[in-house]
C-alpha cells in the first residue's frame, strides 16, 4: 500500500499545475475538448476539421477527462498518468510474478524514477497509453505461461488478454503496440523450446481478436470516408515506416543517446548489465537462458532495432521497453548479478552525484531570471534525500539502495516540474501558450475572431475554448474542406484580418520571424509574446 500511495503521489501531485506544452499536449487536448464540445466522438476534429493521424482511442479518454474534472489541464493529463500508473503497477506484478516481492517494488520505484517514463506519465501524448496496453499484454502473456503458484488453477484463459490488449494498443497509436509484444512471447516461446518445451498459443484466433479490434475503427471510417483507405495505408502505414516523407528520419542510431539519457539516473548500469547479459549468453550451452530471460530480450532487442530502421523516430517511441530495462535492473541487482562488480557501485554512486548537481541547479535557477515565485521548500525535499542517500549509503551495497535512489530520483523530477513554466524563454515552440491565450481572451471578448498562422499551437484554441482559424498546411487536410471550413483557412496576413467583420477584433498567434514582416504596425499591434511565439491583434 505504501508503494501504492508513492506512485500516486509522484504521477498526480501538481499534474496540473504547469501550462500544456506545444505541440502535442495542445493538440491533443484541442481534439478532445472538441469531442467533449460537441463535435463526432467517432471522427475526431482539430480546429473544425476531420483529423485522421492517430486512432481515436486516447481523445476519448481525453474527453472523459474533461467531463469529469472539467477542461483544464489535470483533465488533459489525467488519461497519460492514470496509464503510467498502470504500467507502473503491471511492471510490479511482472516482478512479483517471475521474482519475488522485492525484486517487484524495485523494478516499480526504478521505472518510476527514470527520466522519460516520469516526464511522458505527465504529458497529454498517446505513447504512455499505448504503454500500458503493451505492458498489460505482456503482463497476461506471463500469467498465463509462468509456472502456477502453488494450490493456483491453470489460467490459459490470460491468454485472450495477450491479444485484446494489443488490439486496443494498436487503437491507441498503431503497430509498435504489436511488435512489442509478439516479440517478447517470442522470446519466451524460444527459451522455452530450447529447454524442450512446447508453448501452445491460439495464434490464428488470437490474431483474428487482435486485428478486429485493431481495425474496427479505420474501417468505419474508410467505409464513411472515401479515400481515407488510400491515406491510413500509404501514408500513415508505408511512408511513416519505409519513407522520410514525416519529416521525422534520424540516424540509425538516434535511439541509443535517447535511452541512455531517457534512462537517468539507470544509465550508468548499462554497462555492467550489458556486460552480464553478454556473459549469460556466451554460456547459454551449460547454463541454458530462462523463458523470463527470452522475454525480456525479445522485449527489448527486437523492438529497438525496429524502431531504429524506421524512417519516422522521435523521442517518445522506446517509452514501452523501460519496463523491461527496469525488471532487469531490479533482479540483477537483488541476485548481486552487478552489484559485487566496482564497475556497479561507481554506477550507483555518479547516480547519486548527478541527482545532487540537478537538485543544486534547481536551486540556483530559483534565485535567477528563470525562478520566477518558485517556493524554496519543494527544492529542499529532494537535496535532503540525495544528501542523505550520498551520506548513509556510499558503498551501495544494500539491497533496498537502488529503491532509495529511485525515490530521490522521482523528488528531483517533481521538483524540475515545477521549474518547467519558468523555462518558457528557452523552449521556444514547445512552450506553452497559456498566459498568451489570457491576454487573448480579454482582448477578443465574446464575439471577437482569433487565428494562429504558421504555428504548430493548438493550445491556442484550446485555451480560448473556440474554433481558430489556420493555415491549410496547418489543418493537416486528408479530405477536401468543405464550403464552410474554408471559410477558415487562411494564407496571408490580409486573409487573417478579413476573419473579422469591420469593428470586430481579431487577434492571432504567429512566430517570431512573421512579426514585422506579415504581420506588422500599424496594421497589427503586439499584445504579448512567449517561447517563439507573438501574439498580435487588430480592432
Amino acid at each position: 500500500m505504501l508503494l501504492v500511495l508513492w506512485v500516486l503521489l509522484v504521477l498526480f501531485v501538481w499534474l496540473g499545475t504547469r501550462g500544456l506544452n506545444e505541440p502535442d499536449e495542445g493538440r491533443y487536448a484541442e481534439i478532445g475538448r472538441e469531442m467533449h464540445a460537441g463535435s463526432s466522438w467517432l471522427l475526431p476534429h482539430l480546429n473544425g476539421f476531420p483529423h485522421f493521424q492517430k486512432p481515436p482511442l486516447v481523445y476519448w479518454l481525453t474527453a472523459a477527462g474533461f467531463r469529469v474534472f472539467g477542461v483544464n489541464e489535470w483533465g488533459a493529463r489525467f488519461p497519460s498518468a492514470i496509464a503510467a500508473f498502470g504500467v507502473t503497477m503491471c511492471t510490479w506484478w511482472i516482478g512479483r510474478r517471475l521474482f519475488r516481492v522485492e525484486v517487484a517494488n524495485t523494478a516499480a520505484l526504478v521505472l518510476l524514477g527514470s527520466l522519460e517514463f516520469f516526464g511522458l506519465a505527465r504529458m497529454l501524448t498517446p505513447d504512455m497509453l499505448m504503454s500500458f496496453w503493451i505492458t498489460a499484454s505482456i503482463a497476461c502473456w506471463v500469467r498465463a505461461k509462468a509456472p502456477a503458484e502453488p494450490g493456483e488453477p491453470p489460467a490459459i484463459r490470460w491468454i485472450w488478454g495477450f491479444f485484446i490488449c494489443q488490439g486496443l494498443g494498436f487503437l491507441t497509436k498503431g503497430p509498435m503496440a504489436l511488435v512489442v509484444p509478439w516479440s517478447a512471447a517470442l522470446g519466451w516461446i524460444w527459451v522455452s523450446r530450447s529447454l524442450g518445451n512446447r508453448v501452445r498459443i491460439p495464434w490464428k484466433t488470437g490474431l483474428l481478436v487482435t486485428l478486429g479490434i485493431s481495425l474496427s475503427w479505420y474501417v468505419v471510417i474508410s467505409i464513411r470516408q472515401p479515400g481515407t483507405l488510400e491515406y491510413f495505408v500509404g501514408d500513415e502505414l508505408v511512408n511513416r515506416v519505409m519513407s522520410k516523407a514525416h519529416g521525422r528520419s534520424k540516424p540509425f542510431w538516434f535511439f541509443v543517446p535517447v535511452l541512455i539519457g531517457g534512462a537517468v539516473p539507470w544509465c550508468f548500469f548499462f554497462p555492467s548489465l550489458i556486460q552480464s547479459a553478454w556473459r549469460r549468453l556466451s554460456h547459454r550451452a551449460t547454463r541454458p537462458l530462462e523463458p523470463w530471460q527470452g522475454l525480456v530480450l525479445g522485449w527489448t532487442v527486437i523492438p529497438f532495432l525496429v524502431l531504429s530502421g524506421s524512417g519516422s523516430k522521435l523521442l517518445t517511441y522506446v517509452l514501452p521497453l523501460f519496463p523491461a530495462i527496469a525488471l532487469v535492473l531490479a533482479w540483477a541487482w537483488h541476485r548481486h548479478a552487478i552489484l559485487p562488480r566496482p564497475a556497479a557501485r561507481w554506477a550507483w554512486r555518479i547516480g547519486a552525484i548527478l541527482l545532487a548537481v540537478l537538485t543544486v541547479g534547481l536551486i540556483g535557477m530559483r534565485f535567477t531570471r528563470f525562478g520566477g515565485t518558485l517556493p524554496i521548500w519543494p527544492l529542499a525535499i529532494p537535496l535532503f534525500l540525495v544528501a542523505y542517500l550520498i551520506r548513509e549509503r556510499w558503498k551501495a551495497n544494500a539491497p533496498d539502495d537502488l529503491q532509495r535512489m529511485a525515490i530521490a530520483a522521482s523528488t528531483v523530477w517533481i521538483a524540475f516540474i515545477l521549474q518547467v513554466p519558468t523555462l518558457n524563454p528557452i523552449l521556444k515552440r514547445q512552450s506553452t501558450v497559456r498566459d498568451v491565450a489570457a491576454v487573448a481572451r480579454e482582448f477578443l471578448g465574446t464575439d471577437g475572431v482569433a487565428f494562429s498562422y504558421n504555428v504548430r499551437a493548438c493550445g491556442f484554441g484550446f485555451y480560448l475554448e473556440r474554433t481558430i482559424g489556420i493555415r491549410a498546411s496547418e489543418a493537416d487536410l486528408v479530405l477536401a474542406p468543405t464550403a464552410e471550413e474554408s471559410l477558415r483557412l487562411i494564407e496571408t496576413a490580409a486573409d487573417a484580418a478579413r476573419l473579422g467583420k469591420p469593428g470586430q477584433p481579431v487577434c492571432g498567434l504567429i512566430s517570431e520571424e512573421h512579426w514585422g514582416r506579415e504581420f506588422s504596425e500599424p496594421q497589427w499591434k503586439e499584445l504579448a509574446r512567449t517561447g517563439a511565439f507573438v501574439l498580435v491583434g487588430r480592432r
